[in-house]
Formats: C-alpha cells, sequence, structure tokens
C-alpha cells in the first residue's frame, strides 16, 4: 500500500468474465483494475495481459503495482506466486465485479459473502473465512465462543 501526504492508495485487480469475478484466476487474461485513496474509487482501468503463462500474469500485475487481488478459485501454484510478489490476495469471492468492489471499500465484503451465498458450501465458509481480513476471522471467533 502506498501512502501519500497520509492518504492511503491502493490498486486492486479483480480478474473478470462478463462483468463479474472470474471463476478461476488461473486462466483470466482480463482484469479490472480500481484505483483507490482513502476507501474511494479515483479511476476504474479494463486491461488484457495476453502474456504466456499464469507467472507472466503475476509479473505483471506485480509491474502495474497491484497491492491487492481479488478473485474466484485459484491454485496454490499461482497463489505462492501471488504472495511471494507480496501482493495480498483474497480468493473465493464470486460475484458482479461492481458489487464486490463496492463491499470491499466498505469493509462487507465477509457478510456479503456470506448472505449473498457466493461462497456457499465451499470449504471456506465453514471455516468461517471467507470474505475480507477481520470480519471472517471474527465469525469463526463468535462460533467457537458460542458452541
Amino acid at each position: 500500500m502506498l501512502i501519500y501526504n497520509n492518504m492511503k492508495s491502493e490498486l486492486i485487480a479483480l480478474p473478470v468474465f462478463q462483468n463479474r469475478i472470474s471463476p478461476l484466476m488461473d486462466v483470466s487474461s482480463k482484469y479490472v483494475i480500481y484505483e483507490t485513496e482513502n476507501g474511494q474509487i479515483k479511476q476504474r482501468m479494463d486491461i488484457s495481459l495476453n502474456t504466456d503463462g499464469e507467472s507472466s500474469r503475476v509479473e505483471k500485475l506485480k509491474e502495474i503495482g497491484v497491492d491487492t487481488i481479488i478473485c474466484g478459485a485459484v491454485s496454490g501454484y499461482v497463489s505462492h506466486m501471488i504472495n511471494e510478489k507480496g501482493m495480498r490476495l483474497l480468493p473465493m469471492i464470486y460475484g458482479p465485479v461492481e458489487e464486490i468492489i463496492e463491499h470491499y471499500l466498505q469493509n462487507t465484503l465477509g457478510s456479503y459473502c456470506s448472505t449473498a451465498g457466493s461462497c456457499k458450501g465451499r470449504k471456506r465458509q465453514r471455516r468461517g473465512e471467507c470474505g475480507r481480513g477481520p470480519a471472517g476471522r471474527r465469525q469463526k471467533i463468535i462460533r467457537e465462543e458460542g458452541q
């Protein structure tokens, strides 16, 4: 994350297919990149990464300056590459791109994921880890304390 004059700026990439999060990031060549500042969208860019292989696409995203990737399914291989490059990965998120980015910026992605049914029945939701950061952990802690 970049900081300019106490303003937080972030580049967020979402692999897309027909205006929705792509089902599998590994094969996606189309991305929407959002530039945000202090939780507000400043710019949206639609890009095509016509490169050979997953590692080239991950490298291009890093070169662009992407901080966070929100995606659907992703292989362990690609996930590992993203982590090695220092980018934040939020996998197993599905739905319309515009809704997903709004929930991310409002820090409500975890509740969107569980109420919209986009993770329904998947392991991540059952473990209480669906969605963005603390929201998923908070749900898991509440379940454990209530048992």
